[in-house]
Protein backbone atom coordinates (compact mmCIF):
# COMPACT_ATOMS: atom_id res chain seq x y z
CA UNK A 1 0.00 0.00 0.00
CA UNK A 2 2.91 2.12 0.78
CA UNK A 3 4.72 1.58 -2.13
CA UNK A 4 1.22 2.36 -3.98
CA UNK A 5 0.87 5.66 -2.49
CA UNK A 6 4.72 6.64 -3.14
CA UNK A 7 4.31 5.90 -6.63
CA UNK A 8 1.07 7.95 -6.85
CA UNK A 9 2.98 11.16 -4.93
CA UNK A 10 5.59 10.60 -8.18
CA UNK A 11 3.10 10.48 -10.31
CA UNK A 12 1.16 13.43 -9.31
CA UNK A 13 4.23 15.20 -8.94
CA UNK A 14 5.36 14.66 -12.41
CA UNK A 15 2.01 15.73 -13.73
CA UNK A 16 2.11 18.93 -11.66
CA UNK A 17 5.57 19.61 -13.07
CA UNK A 18 4.54 18.75 -16.57
CA UNK A 19 1.37 20.84 -15.97
CA UNK A 20 3.85 23.89 -15.42
CA UNK A 21 5.69 22.92 -18.64
CA UNK A 22 2.68 23.13 -20.23
CA UNK A 23 1.10 26.32 -19.61
CA UNK A 24 0.73 28.60 -22.92
CA UNK A 25 4.08 29.83 -23.85
CA UNK A 26 5.33 33.13 -26.19
CA UNK A 27 7.19 32.31 -28.90
CA UNK A 28 10.27 34.20 -28.26
CA UNK A 29 14.14 34.16 -29.50
CA UNK A 30 15.93 31.13 -28.17
CA UNK A 31 18.75 31.87 -25.87
CA UNK A 32 19.96 28.64 -25.48
CA UNK A 33 23.37 27.75 -26.84
CA UNK A 34 23.53 25.29 -29.43
CA UNK A 35 26.48 23.10 -29.42
CA UNK A 36 25.48 21.37 -32.75
CA UNK A 37 26.62 23.95 -35.01
CA UNK A 38 28.92 22.91 -37.55
CA UNK A 39 32.10 24.94 -37.22
CA UNK A 40 33.43 24.94 -41.50
CA UNK A 41 36.49 26.34 -40.39
CA UNK A 42 38.72 23.24 -40.51
CA UNK A 43 36.59 20.86 -42.06
CA UNK A 44 36.55 22.72 -45.73
CA UNK A 45 37.35 20.88 -49.54
CA UNK A 46 40.15 21.81 -51.02
CA UNK A 47 39.46 22.72 -54.37
CA UNK A 48 42.09 24.91 -55.54
CA UNK A 49 44.94 26.28 -52.88
CA UNK A 50 46.39 29.36 -55.09
CA UNK A 51 46.45 33.14 -54.38
CA UNK A 52 43.33 33.32 -56.18
CA UNK A 53 41.23 37.07 -56.70
CA UNK A 54 38.04 35.39 -57.91
CA UNK A 55 36.01 32.44 -58.91
CA UNK A 56 32.41 32.74 -61.01
CA UNK A 57 29.91 29.48 -61.28
CA UNK A 58 27.31 28.92 -63.99
CA UNK A 59 26.24 25.73 -66.45
CA UNK A 60 29.13 26.82 -68.55
CA UNK A 61 28.53 23.63 -70.65
CA UNK A 62 25.00 21.94 -71.84
CA UNK A 63 25.13 18.75 -69.07
CA UNK A 64 22.61 19.69 -65.52
CA UNK A 65 25.58 20.45 -63.83
CA UNK A 66 26.48 23.61 -62.67
CA UNK A 67 30.86 24.54 -63.63
CA UNK A 68 32.88 27.34 -62.07
CA UNK A 69 36.08 28.85 -63.20
CA UNK A 70 39.03 30.40 -61.28
CA UNK A 71 41.11 33.06 -62.13
CA UNK A 72 44.50 34.38 -60.73
CA UNK A 73 47.40 36.56 -62.41
CA UNK A 74 50.00 34.22 -61.72
CA UNK A 75 48.42 31.14 -63.79
CA UNK A 76 45.38 30.66 -66.78
CA UNK A 77 42.16 30.43 -64.85
CA UNK A 78 40.82 26.77 -64.76
CA UNK A 79 37.12 25.61 -65.49
CA UNK A 80 35.84 23.08 -63.05
CA UNK A 81 33.13 20.95 -64.41
CA UNK A 82 30.65 19.53 -62.07
CA UNK A 83 29.36 15.98 -62.87
CA UNK A 84 29.30 12.76 -60.72
CA UNK A 85 33.32 12.84 -60.16
CA UNK A 86 32.19 16.37 -58.56
CA UNK A 87 35.09 18.41 -60.65
CA UNK A 88 37.13 17.80 -63.86
CA UNK A 89 39.50 19.96 -64.44
CA UNK A 90 40.38 21.77 -67.79
CA UNK A 91 43.02 24.58 -68.19
CA UNK A 92 41.83 27.55 -70.23
CA UNK A 93 41.86 31.11 -70.16
CA UNK A 94 38.54 32.98 -68.70
CA UNK A 95 38.89 36.63 -69.33
CA UNK A 96 36.43 37.36 -66.67
CA UNK A 97 36.05 37.37 -63.06
CA UNK A 98 33.16 37.04 -60.22
CA UNK A 99 29.66 36.09 -62.23
CA UNK A 100 26.75 38.40 -61.14
CA UNK A 101 24.07 36.38 -62.55
CA UNK A 102 23.55 33.83 -65.80
CA UNK A 103 20.30 33.10 -67.69
CA UNK A 104 19.22 33.59 -71.63
CA UNK A 105 19.24 37.05 -71.72
CA UNK A 106 19.59 37.27 -75.81
CA UNK A 107 16.36 34.61 -76.18
CA UNK A 108 18.75 32.35 -78.11
CA UNK A 109 17.86 28.92 -76.12
CA UNK A 110 21.59 29.39 -74.24
CA UNK A 111 22.89 30.21 -71.04
CA UNK A 112 24.58 33.42 -70.49
CA UNK A 113 26.85 35.09 -67.79
CA UNK A 114 27.31 38.76 -66.32
CA UNK A 115 30.33 39.57 -64.32
CA UNK A 116 32.09 42.02 -62.79
CA UNK A 117 34.62 43.87 -64.70
CA UNK A 118 38.28 44.20 -64.07
CA UNK A 119 38.23 47.28 -62.38
CA UNK A 120 35.21 49.87 -61.29
CA UNK A 121 35.33 51.53 -64.32
CA UNK A 122 34.56 48.80 -66.36
CA UNK A 123 31.56 47.64 -65.20
CA UNK A 124 29.62 44.53 -65.82
CA UNK A 125 30.35 41.93 -68.82
CA UNK A 126 28.17 40.11 -71.00
CA UNK A 127 29.71 36.79 -72.35
CA UNK A 128 27.37 35.27 -75.09
CA UNK A 129 26.69 31.20 -74.26
CA UNK A 130 27.83 28.81 -77.01
CA UNK A 131 26.71 25.25 -77.91
CA UNK A 132 29.58 24.14 -77.89
CA UNK A 133 33.32 24.26 -76.20
CA UNK A 134 34.32 26.65 -74.65
CA UNK A 135 30.53 27.41 -73.77
CA UNK A 136 31.19 30.98 -73.89
CA UNK A 137 32.29 33.91 -76.21
CA UNK A 138 35.60 35.59 -75.62
CA UNK A 139 34.08 38.51 -77.43
CA UNK A 140 32.71 40.73 -74.03
CA UNK A 141 29.49 43.33 -74.09
CA UNK A 142 30.28 46.31 -71.51
CA UNK A 143 27.23 47.61 -69.89
CA UNK A 144 26.95 51.03 -70.08
CA UNK A 145 23.79 53.64 -68.49
CA UNK A 146 22.67 57.14 -70.47
CA UNK A 147 23.02 58.84 -66.96
CA UNK A 148 27.10 59.70 -66.75
CA UNK A 149 28.34 61.03 -64.07
CA UNK A 150 32.12 61.60 -63.10
CA UNK A 151 31.26 61.46 -59.54
CA UNK A 152 29.45 57.87 -59.75
CA UNK A 153 30.15 54.76 -58.97
CA UNK A 154 30.09 52.41 -62.28
CA UNK A 155 26.62 50.12 -63.53
CA UNK A 156 25.61 47.89 -60.97
CA UNK A 157 23.39 44.71 -61.83
CA UNK A 158 20.59 44.14 -59.23
CA UNK A 159 18.75 41.19 -61.18
CA UNK A 160 16.79 40.31 -63.73
CA UNK A 161 13.46 39.31 -64.18
CA UNK A 162 11.06 39.22 -66.88
CA UNK A 163 8.81 42.20 -67.01
CA UNK A 164 7.73 42.31 -70.36
CA UNK A 165 5.98 38.87 -70.78
CA UNK A 166 8.38 38.07 -73.76
CA UNK A 167 9.97 35.25 -71.72
CA UNK A 168 13.18 36.55 -71.98
CA UNK A 169 14.64 37.77 -68.41
CA UNK A 170 15.06 41.84 -68.20
CA UNK A 171 18.26 42.87 -66.46
CA UNK A 172 17.60 46.06 -63.55
CA UNK A 173 20.85 47.73 -62.76
CA UNK A 174 21.82 51.02 -60.41
CA UNK A 175 23.86 54.02 -60.73
CA UNK A 176 24.73 55.28 -57.45
CA UNK A 177 25.91 58.72 -56.84
CA UNK A 178 26.46 61.22 -53.86
CA UNK A 179 22.70 61.92 -53.26
CA UNK A 180 21.72 61.01 -56.25
CA UNK A 181 20.42 57.25 -57.45
CA UNK A 182 19.35 56.15 -61.12
CA UNK A 183 17.75 52.96 -61.43
CA UNK A 184 17.69 51.41 -65.15
CA UNK A 185 16.65 48.39 -67.33
CA UNK A 186 18.58 46.62 -69.78
CA UNK A 187 15.36 44.63 -71.52
CA UNK A 188 16.16 40.77 -72.62
CA UNK A 189 16.40 40.39 -76.52
CA UNK A 190 18.25 43.06 -78.63
CA UNK A 191 20.06 44.62 -76.43
CA UNK A 192 22.39 41.73 -75.96
CA UNK A 193 23.42 41.27 -79.02
CA UNK A 194 25.25 44.23 -79.85
CA UNK A 195 29.22 44.90 -77.96
CA UNK A 196 28.13 48.00 -76.02
CA UNK A 197 24.72 47.55 -74.31
CA UNK A 198 22.73 50.85 -73.14
CA UNK A 199 20.03 50.73 -70.82
CA UNK A 200 16.43 51.15 -72.48
CA UNK A 201 14.58 54.40 -71.99
CA UNK A 202 13.49 52.63 -69.15
CA UNK A 203 14.94 54.95 -66.32
CA UNK A 204 13.82 56.34 -63.59
CA UNK A 205 16.30 59.22 -61.39
CA UNK A 206 16.17 59.86 -57.66
CA UNK A 207 17.75 62.59 -57.37
CA UNK A 208 17.47 63.17 -53.35
CA UNK A 209 18.42 59.19 -52.73
CA UNK A 210 22.12 58.10 -52.02
CA UNK A 211 21.78 53.88 -52.92
CA UNK A 212 22.60 51.13 -50.18
CA UNK A 213 20.62 48.15 -51.73
CA UNK A 214 17.97 47.34 -54.00
CA UNK A 215 16.59 43.61 -54.99
CA UNK A 216 14.36 42.35 -57.36
CA UNK A 217 11.77 39.51 -57.99
CA UNK A 218 8.21 38.15 -57.79
CA UNK A 219 6.81 37.84 -54.19
CA UNK A 220 3.45 36.15 -55.01
CA UNK A 221 1.97 33.43 -56.89
CA UNK A 222 -0.45 36.05 -58.39
CA UNK A 223 1.93 39.15 -57.99
CA UNK A 224 3.67 41.01 -60.64
CA UNK A 225 7.50 41.41 -60.31
CA UNK A 226 8.70 44.46 -58.20
CA UNK A 227 11.73 45.88 -57.05
CA UNK A 228 12.78 47.04 -53.61
CA UNK A 229 15.48 49.44 -52.84
CA UNK A 230 17.10 51.01 -50.11
CA UNK A 231 18.52 54.35 -49.56
CA UNK A 232 19.52 57.35 -47.52
CA UNK A 233 19.11 60.89 -47.70
CA UNK A 234 20.16 64.14 -46.16
CA UNK A 235 18.25 67.25 -45.76
CA UNK A 236 19.87 70.67 -46.51
CA UNK A 237 18.31 71.78 -43.11
CA UNK A 238 19.56 69.39 -41.37
CA UNK A 239 23.14 67.82 -42.94
CA UNK A 240 24.08 65.89 -39.82
CA UNK A 241 20.51 63.60 -39.75
CA UNK A 242 20.30 60.61 -42.16
CA UNK A 243 16.91 59.47 -43.17
CA UNK A 244 16.55 56.24 -44.00
CA UNK A 245 14.17 54.96 -46.69
CA UNK A 246 13.09 51.40 -47.85
CA UNK A 247 10.53 51.99 -51.09
CA UNK A 248 9.11 49.55 -53.67
CA UNK A 249 8.60 50.01 -57.30
CA UNK A 250 5.70 47.91 -58.63
CA UNK A 251 5.61 48.65 -62.31
CA UNK A 252 8.79 47.87 -63.75
CA UNK A 253 7.97 47.73 -67.28
CA UNK A 254 8.39 51.15 -67.67
CA UNK A 255 10.50 52.60 -65.13
CA UNK A 256 10.52 56.11 -66.56
CA UNK A 257 6.44 56.41 -65.90
CA UNK A 258 6.49 54.94 -62.40
CA UNK A 259 7.42 56.40 -58.84
CA UNK A 260 8.99 55.27 -55.97
CA UNK A 261 6.75 54.47 -52.89
CA UNK A 262 7.98 54.48 -49.29
CA UNK A 263 7.30 52.03 -46.86
CA UNK A 264 9.40 52.81 -44.31
CA UNK A 265 11.69 55.50 -43.44
CA UNK A 266 13.31 56.89 -39.98
CA UNK A 267 16.16 58.65 -39.11
CA UNK A 268 17.05 56.34 -36.09
CA UNK A 269 20.54 54.80 -36.43
CA UNK A 270 21.27 51.30 -34.66
CA UNK A 271 23.65 49.11 -33.48
CA UNK A 272 24.00 46.19 -31.27
CA UNK A 273 23.71 47.84 -28.17
CA UNK A 274 21.03 50.40 -29.52
CA UNK A 275 18.55 48.02 -31.28
CA UNK A 276 16.41 51.45 -31.62
CA UNK A 277 12.55 52.22 -30.66
CA UNK A 278 11.27 53.37 -33.85
CA UNK A 279 9.17 51.24 -35.92
CA UNK A 280 10.75 51.62 -39.00
CA UNK A 281 14.22 49.85 -40.40
CA UNK A 282 17.13 51.76 -40.79
CA UNK A 283 17.74 49.48 -43.50
CA UNK A 284 21.19 49.03 -44.86
CA UNK A 285 20.26 45.95 -47.38
CA UNK A 286 17.92 43.87 -49.13
CA UNK A 287 17.61 40.48 -50.35
CA UNK A 288 15.70 38.03 -51.85
CA UNK A 289 15.50 34.33 -51.57
CA UNK A 290 12.67 31.80 -50.50
CA UNK A 291 13.30 31.28 -46.97
CA UNK A 292 10.34 30.07 -45.68
CA UNK A 293 10.30 27.24 -47.68
CA UNK A 294 7.03 27.80 -49.35
CA UNK A 295 8.36 28.17 -53.03
CA UNK A 296 7.49 32.16 -53.08
CA UNK A 297 10.56 34.38 -52.52
CA UNK A 298 10.63 36.54 -49.49
CA UNK A 299 12.44 39.89 -48.57
CA UNK A 300 15.22 40.21 -46.30
CA UNK A 301 15.81 43.75 -44.80
CA UNK A 302 18.61 44.49 -42.45
CA UNK A 303 19.04 46.62 -40.42
CA UNK A 304 22.89 45.65 -38.57
CA UNK A 305 21.18 44.51 -35.98
CA UNK A 306 18.36 41.93 -37.34
CA UNK A 307 17.72 40.38 -40.68
CA UNK A 308 13.78 41.21 -40.98
CA UNK A 309 11.72 39.11 -43.14
CA UNK A 310 8.81 39.79 -45.07
CA UNK A 311 7.18 36.48 -46.25
CA UNK A 312 6.27 36.50 -50.18
CA UNK A 313 2.48 37.31 -51.01
CA UNK A 314 0.63 38.96 -53.29
CA UNK A 315 0.12 41.59 -50.65
CA UNK A 316 3.62 42.16 -49.65
CA UNK A 317 5.18 45.85 -51.34
CA UNK A 318 1.46 47.70 -50.25
CA UNK A 319 2.03 47.65 -46.27
CA UNK A 320 4.52 49.62 -44.59
CA UNK A 321 7.67 47.26 -43.97
CA UNK A 322 7.49 47.87 -40.23
CA UNK A 323 9.31 45.56 -37.84
CA UNK A 324 6.60 44.54 -35.88
CA UNK A 325 4.70 43.00 -39.35
CA UNK A 326 8.11 41.09 -40.16
CA UNK A 327 6.97 37.58 -40.46
CA UNK A 328 10.24 36.37 -38.36
CA UNK A 329 13.50 38.23 -37.43
CA UNK A 330 16.79 36.82 -37.31
CA UNK A 331 19.00 38.51 -34.92
CA UNK A 332 22.79 39.61 -34.48
CA UNK A 333 24.77 36.68 -32.84
CA UNK A 334 26.10 39.03 -30.30
CA UNK A 335 22.30 39.11 -28.77
CA UNK A 336 22.09 35.56 -28.01
CA UNK A 337 23.38 34.54 -24.24
CA UNK A 338 25.48 31.60 -23.63
CA UNK A 339 27.34 31.72 -26.97
CA UNK A 340 30.85 30.12 -26.15
CA UNK A 341 32.13 33.18 -28.46
CA UNK A 342 31.44 37.06 -27.69
CA UNK A 343 30.68 38.10 -31.33
CA UNK A 344 30.21 41.84 -30.34
CA UNK A 345 33.25 42.44 -31.80
CA UNK A 346 31.08 42.16 -35.08
CA UNK A 347 29.78 45.86 -35.87
CA UNK A 348 29.36 44.94 -39.84
CA UNK A 349 26.86 42.26 -39.68
CA UNK A 350 25.20 40.87 -42.41
CA UNK A 351 26.87 43.27 -44.47
CA UNK A 352 25.98 40.67 -47.58
CA UNK A 353 23.01 37.68 -47.69
CA UNK A 354 23.62 34.67 -49.93
CA UNK A 355 21.04 32.01 -50.83
CA UNK A 356 23.47 29.07 -50.09
CA UNK A 357 21.04 26.33 -51.48
CA UNK A 358 20.06 23.26 -50.49
CA UNK A 359 23.30 22.66 -48.17
CA UNK A 360 21.84 19.81 -45.58
CA UNK A 361 20.30 17.52 -48.56
CA UNK A 362 17.00 18.13 -46.83
CA UNK A 363 15.07 20.46 -49.40
CA UNK A 364 15.19 23.68 -47.73
CA UNK A 365 17.72 26.66 -48.80
CA UNK A 366 20.12 28.05 -46.05
CA UNK A 367 20.87 31.84 -45.81
CA UNK A 368 24.90 32.92 -45.62
CA UNK A 369 25.31 36.18 -43.57
CA UNK A 370 28.51 37.76 -43.38
CA UNK A 371 29.67 39.75 -40.24
CA UNK A 372 32.82 41.83 -40.47
CA UNK A 373 34.21 44.18 -37.85
CA UNK A 374 35.72 47.17 -38.46
CA UNK A 375 38.64 47.57 -36.48
CA UNK A 376 39.87 43.76 -36.59
CA UNK A 377 39.08 42.56 -39.97
CA UNK A 378 41.08 39.76 -39.87
CA UNK A 379 38.03 37.99 -37.67
CA UNK A 380 35.11 38.23 -40.36
CA UNK A 381 32.92 34.99 -40.09
CA UNK A 382 29.81 33.68 -42.04
CA UNK A 383 26.97 32.52 -40.21
CA UNK A 384 24.39 29.47 -41.81
CA UNK A 385 20.78 29.63 -41.20
CA UNK A 386 18.52 26.61 -42.51
CA UNK A 387 15.63 27.65 -43.43
CA UNK A 388 12.21 26.49 -44.15
CA UNK A 389 10.77 25.59 -40.54
CA UNK A 390 14.07 24.82 -39.12
CA UNK A 391 14.71 28.56 -39.09
CA UNK A 392 14.93 30.26 -35.58
CA UNK A 393 17.36 32.71 -33.72
CA UNK A 394 20.45 30.40 -33.69
CA UNK A 395 23.06 29.90 -36.31
CA UNK A 396 23.71 26.39 -37.60
CA UNK A 397 26.85 26.70 -39.22
CA UNK A 398 29.72 28.96 -38.86
CA UNK A 399 32.72 29.78 -40.77
CA UNK A 400 34.93 31.73 -38.70
CA UNK A 401 38.53 33.45 -40.06
CA UNK A 402 41.44 33.86 -38.27
CA UNK A 403 44.64 36.48 -38.47
CA UNK A 404 46.44 33.69 -41.13
CA UNK A 405 44.16 34.47 -43.65
CA UNK A 406 45.41 37.33 -45.76
CA UNK A 407 41.90 38.59 -46.81
CA UNK A 408 37.98 39.60 -45.60
CA UNK A 409 35.29 37.42 -46.40
CA UNK A 410 33.85 39.11 -49.42
CA UNK A 411 31.40 36.98 -51.11
CA UNK A 412 29.43 33.58 -51.12
CA UNK A 413 28.52 31.78 -54.52
CA UNK A 414 26.16 28.61 -54.84
CA UNK A 415 26.71 25.66 -57.08
CA UNK A 416 23.03 24.15 -56.84
CA UNK A 417 24.47 20.54 -58.45
CA UNK A 418 27.81 18.97 -58.76
CA UNK A 419 27.35 15.56 -58.57
CA UNK A 420 24.51 13.08 -57.57
CA UNK A 421 23.84 13.95 -54.22
CA UNK A 422 21.46 16.79 -55.17
CA UNK A 423 23.34 19.17 -52.18
CA UNK A 424 24.64 22.57 -52.94
CA UNK A 425 27.95 23.45 -52.78
CA UNK A 426 29.02 27.20 -51.35
CA UNK A 427 32.19 28.53 -52.59
CA UNK A 428 33.92 31.29 -50.17
CA UNK A 429 36.48 34.16 -51.99
CA UNK A 430 39.16 34.24 -49.56
CA UNK A 431 42.85 34.55 -50.76
CA UNK A 432 44.73 30.76 -49.27
CA UNK A 433 41.75 29.59 -48.20
CA UNK A 434 40.30 26.17 -49.36
CA UNK A 435 37.34 27.63 -52.04
CA UNK A 436 34.83 24.47 -51.56
CA UNK A 437 32.62 24.53 -48.84
CA UNK A 438 30.95 21.18 -49.35
CA UNK A 439 31.65 17.77 -47.58
CA UNK A 440 30.00 18.69 -44.25
CA UNK A 441 26.93 20.34 -45.58
CA UNK A 442 24.66 17.58 -44.47
CA UNK A 443 25.86 17.62 -40.88
CA UNK A 444 24.20 21.28 -40.13
CA UNK A 445 21.08 20.57 -37.87
CA UNK A 446 17.97 20.75 -38.97
CA UNK A 447 15.75 20.73 -36.47
CA UNK A 448 11.98 22.07 -36.55
CA UNK A 449 10.87 25.12 -34.66
CA UNK A 450 7.42 24.92 -34.59
CA UNK A 451 7.13 28.41 -33.06
CA UNK A 452 9.39 29.87 -35.83
CA UNK A 453 5.87 31.14 -37.32
CA UNK A 454 5.36 33.54 -34.52
CA UNK A 455 4.72 37.33 -35.00
CA UNK A 456 4.00 40.50 -32.96
CA UNK A 457 0.65 41.70 -32.74
CA UNK A 458 -0.86 43.88 -35.35
CA UNK A 459 -4.13 46.33 -35.09
CA UNK A 460 -5.67 44.35 -38.22
CA UNK A 461 -6.25 40.85 -36.08
CA UNK A 462 -7.71 40.42 -32.22
CA UNK A 463 -6.62 38.68 -29.36
CA UNK A 464 -7.52 35.16 -29.51
CA UNK A 465 -7.57 33.15 -25.90
CA UNK A 466 -6.84 29.38 -26.87
CA UNK A 467 -6.87 26.74 -24.49
CA UNK A 468 -6.70 22.89 -24.13
CA UNK A 469 -9.05 20.54 -22.11
CA UNK A 470 -8.30 18.10 -20.56
CA UNK A 471 -5.06 19.34 -20.12
CA UNK A 472 -4.17 15.53 -19.86
CA UNK A 473 -5.77 13.96 -22.79
CA UNK A 474 -6.33 10.09 -23.56
CA UNK A 475 -9.18 9.69 -26.06
CA UNK A 476 -9.47 13.36 -27.38
CA UNK A 477 -8.72 16.97 -26.41
CA UNK A 478 -10.77 19.69 -27.19
CA UNK A 479 -9.21 23.28 -28.49
CA UNK A 480 -11.06 26.39 -27.25
CA UNK A 481 -10.78 29.60 -28.33
CA UNK A 482 -12.51 32.87 -27.70
CA UNK A 483 -12.05 36.19 -29.85
CA UNK A 484 -14.30 39.23 -30.04
CA UNK A 485 -14.61 39.19 -33.83
CA UNK A 486 -14.82 36.66 -36.43
CA UNK A 487 -11.27 35.30 -37.81
CA UNK A 488 -10.31 32.47 -40.32
CA UNK A 489 -6.52 30.62 -40.46
CA UNK A 490 -4.97 26.96 -40.02
CA UNK A 491 -4.76 25.24 -36.60
CA UNK A 492 -1.98 22.37 -36.20
CA UNK A 493 -1.21 20.48 -33.64
CA UNK A 494 2.93 19.61 -32.94
CA UNK A 495 4.87 17.13 -31.32
CA UNK A 496 7.77 18.55 -29.41
CA UNK A 497 10.04 17.53 -32.05
CA UNK A 498 7.96 20.01 -34.85
CA UNK A 499 6.37 17.27 -36.40
CA UNK A 500 2.82 18.28 -37.50
CA UNK A 501 0.12 16.11 -36.09
CA UNK A 502 -3.04 17.41 -37.33
CA UNK A 503 -3.65 20.56 -39.34
CA UNK A 504 -6.95 21.91 -40.43
CA UNK A 505 -8.33 25.06 -41.93
CA UNK A 506 -10.66 26.65 -39.39
CA UNK A 507 -13.28 29.58 -39.59
CA UNK A 508 -13.79 30.98 -35.83
CA UNK A 509 -16.63 32.85 -35.16
CA UNK A 510 -17.37 35.80 -32.36
CA UNK A 511 -17.24 34.86 -28.81
CA UNK A 512 -16.51 31.09 -27.93
CA UNK A 513 -15.42 27.71 -30.56
CA UNK A 514 -14.44 24.08 -29.38
CA UNK A 515 -12.34 22.13 -32.11
CA UNK A 516 -12.27 18.33 -31.20
CA UNK A 517 -9.31 15.98 -32.13
CA UNK A 518 -9.02 12.18 -31.55
CA UNK A 519 -5.80 11.36 -29.72
CA UNK A 520 -6.01 7.66 -28.94
CA UNK A 521 -3.80 7.02 -31.77
CA UNK A 522 -1.35 9.50 -30.83
CA UNK A 523 1.67 8.64 -28.95
CA UNK A 524 2.11 9.60 -25.06
CA UNK A 525 3.59 13.16 -24.43
CA UNK A 526 3.38 16.80 -24.62
CA UNK A 527 2.15 18.81 -27.89
CA UNK A 528 1.72 22.07 -29.16
CA UNK A 529 -1.40 23.42 -30.49
CA UNK A 530 -0.66 26.55 -32.65
CA UNK A 531 -3.16 28.63 -33.99
CA UNK A 532 -2.21 31.69 -36.68
CA UNK A 533 -5.47 33.28 -37.43
CA UNK A 534 -5.95 36.65 -39.94
CA UNK A 535 -5.33 37.37 -43.49
CA UNK A 536 -3.94 33.93 -44.70
CA UNK A 537 -2.35 35.93 -47.58
CA UNK A 538 -0.75 38.47 -45.65
CA UNK A 539 1.21 36.43 -42.38
CA UNK A 540 2.20 40.28 -41.37
CA UNK A 541 -1.56 40.96 -40.15
CA UNK A 542 -1.71 37.33 -38.82
CA UNK A 543 -2.06 36.60 -35.20
CA UNK A 544 -0.70 32.87 -33.75
CA UNK A 545 -1.72 32.09 -30.79
CA UNK A 546 -0.55 28.45 -28.70
CA UNK A 547 -1.27 26.16 -25.78
CA UNK A 548 0.02 23.00 -24.79
CA UNK A 549 -1.60 19.85 -23.46
CA UNK A 550 -0.17 16.24 -22.66
CA UNK A 551 -1.39 12.64 -24.19
CA UNK A 552 -1.41 10.09 -21.50
CA UNK A 553 -3.03 6.79 -22.22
Amino acid sequence: MFVTIEMNVKRLIATVMLLFAASPIEAQFSHAYDPNYVDFSAKMDTLRRVFVTDFNMGLLNDDSFDDLSLYDYNNPSTYQYGGPLLFDSLGLVAPFTLPILHGDFNGDGIQDLISHGFTLSNGPLFFKGKKDYPYLDSATGFFTDRYHRAYADAPGIIGAVDVNADGIPDVFGADGGSGVLALFAYYGGSHFKDSVITASDSMLVLPEVAWNSGTLGTYGKNAKPMMFIAGSATSPDTPHTVTYKIGVIRYLNDLAHDTVVYLSHTTEAVHIYHPGTDSMIAATGLYTMDITGDGIPDLLVTDGVYIYIFKGSDSLGYYPLTKDRAYYRIPHPALLEGLSSDWSYIDGWAVSMFNCGDMTGSGVPVLGVIGRSSTSGDYDAVFFYCGGKALDSLFDGLLQKNASFDDEYDALDTLHSIDNSGRSAVLVSVENLDLLLYRNGDKMPHRTNPLWLKVKSSEETPTIAMSAFPAIANRYVKIYTETPTSVSGNLTIFDLLGNAIASRRVEIDAGGNTEYFETSAWPGGTYIARLSAGSMDDQSSAKVSTTRFIVQH
